[in-house]
């Protein structure tokens, strides 16, 4: 039950950042976006803006895409610690023919 909750709570949470995800950006009042439900656990967005830049005599449309999508967690391990390298004291002395 715990399982189908955290489920639901991830799928109304990746379609809730589907949609508001254009608020997030800068300047985000100059884009337009459409999203796509591709399945029941994935999105497409498709963000665009246009600009007219002085050197042009016409406008320049710029489109991005970014993939949303809800995985289940199936295992996972942390990378062990890293550890401080071996002292290298006489690397100078054996460089300098001194040890």
């Amino acid at each position: 039950m715990v399982r189908a909750r955290r489920g639901e709570q991830a799928l109304a949470r990746a379609e809730e950042l589907s949609l508001s995800y254009p608020k997030g950006l800068w300047r985000a009042e100059e884009y337009g976006h459409l999203v796509f439900r591709t399945s029941e656990t994935s999105w497409l967005l498709e963000l665009s803006r246009e600009s007219w830049p002085s050197d042009r005599d016409e406008p320049y449309t710029r489109t991005e895409y970014a993939r949303l999508t809800v995985a289940e967690l199936v295992t996972s391990k942390e990378p062990p610690p890293a550890q401080r390298p071996a002292s290298k004291k006489g690397v100078l002395r054996r460089a300098l023919g001194r040890d």
